[in-house]
């Protein structure tokens, strides 16, 4: 190389350019070992969950739950989760409680068993709610009740709590015609009023 000497001319220089060995600094080397290690580490995780999503499969039976009526929201407790597939569930074998809700009836829990068998069908039944029955009479204000013949107790009478079915309604007071009506209760937390009109068992006389 060349550089300028006192009077302005270039005179040669006998230094000479040697090369420097050239290495990473410590933290991309450690980036670079860590990303060696997560890779096969990410492989192992994935093929261990194909391998459990596989026995998974597999070893599960497949039920179809029966409900009657159609509920609103179904679970299924106990053991291994289940899963919903194309109105069936698959389930493990054992023992697991079935939990169905809808409006109008009550709340089914009820244990169940799944077999070894690969295809099952299971029933269950939902039972309504009871509906209520409210009556008042006139112009007796104080009369007997009695459904189906069995007494219920005096009017007025608020919410008497009845099964879903058809009843005789009978409503009875002294001097008075018994009031006799048949009625449908549907359940279901409805509710049915009835007002009884008790005409008098006597008739005027005029001497």
């Amino acid at each position: 190389m060349n550089r300028p000497g006192e009077s302005g001319e270039f005179q040669e220089s006998t230094d000479a350019i040697r090369p420097i060995s050239f290495s990473p600094s410590s933290a991309l080397a450690t980036e670079s070992k860590a990303g060696r290690q997560i890779v096969p580490m990410i492989i192992v995780l994935l093929l261990v969950t194909l391998a459990l999503a596989a026995w998974y499969l597999f070893s599960a039976r497949s039920v179809q739950l029966l409900i009657d009526p159609q509920p609103e929201r179904v679970s299924i407790s106990g053991g291994l989760p289940s899963l919903h597939v194309g109105g069936r569930y698959l389930i493990h074998s054992g023992t697991h409680i079935l939990t169905a809700k809808r409006s109008g009836y009550r709340d089914l829990q009820q244990e169940f068993s799944v077999s070894e068998d690969a295809n099952q069908s299971l029933t269950f039944s939902m039972q309504k709610l009871p509906g209520y029955l409210s009556i008042s009479s006139s112009p007796v204000s104080q009369a007997q009740v009695l459904i189906d013949n069995k007494v219920a107790g005096m009017t007025p009478l608020q919410d008497l709590e009845l099964q879903p079915g058809t009843y005789e309604v009978k409503v009875i007071a002294d001097r008075y015609q018994p009031f006799i009506q048949d009625i449908k209760v549907e359940g279901e937390g409805k509710r049915v009023k009835i007002q009884s009109e008790l005409s008098p068992a006597w008739a005027e006389v005029r001497l």
